[in-house]
């Protein structure tokens, strides 16, 4: 009976911990945009500051001279993404791609799978090879599948700039 107490403890206390680290449920701070589960939101303002924003777990333009905040930015040499320093200037930078490169997020995608987006979000290794084109590349954040499924709603609901 001891042993039992002793592992519930033991239990609440992970749960506990894992509530304080990446696992979090950031529901609260992400919106919850009325899933009927109660999970955290698929709309673009949800996704922007939960991830892409300047204060998103994987900002793409958080400083000055970093790879997306301007056209300058070396990370847009290679993808043509400018995600600028607000949330309307991101979602036109993911859906209009810059001359000469395709969008982030084409228009009517109807397998976000197969956009340029996920392929450089998902870090699984694709078929027969090594993880590519990885981002953030400074890997300060791995998008969670949890992530990854947030970000396919968006794409598959038309990427709404809403």
């Amino acid at each position: 009976m001891v042993v039992r107490m002793r592992k519930g403890a033991a239990g609440v206390v992970l749960l506990l911990a894992c509530s304080f680290c990446g696992g979090h449920d950031d529901s609260e701070a992400a919106g919850n945009d009325g899933g009927v589960d109660g999970s955290p939101g698929t709309h673009w303002q949800d996704l922007y500051a939960s991830y892409f924003g300047l204060a998103g777990r994987a900002s793409c333009s958080q400083a000055p001279g970093s790879c997306h905040r301007a056209s300058s930015d070396l990370g847009v040499a290679t993808s043509g993404f400018v995600c600028g320093t607000t949330s309307d200037s991101c979602w036109q930078g993911m859906t209009q791609g810059q001359p000469g490169h395709a969008a982030l997020v084409p228009a009517g995608a109807a397998d976000a799978t197969q956009t340029p987006l996920w392929a450089a979000l998902y870090k699984g290794a694709p078929t027969g090879g090594a993880v590519s084109n990885n981002m953030p590349q400074n890997l300060s954040y791995t998008f969670t599948a949890s992530d990854l499924a947030r970000i396919q709603a968006w794409i598959q609901s038309g990427a709404p700039n809403n």
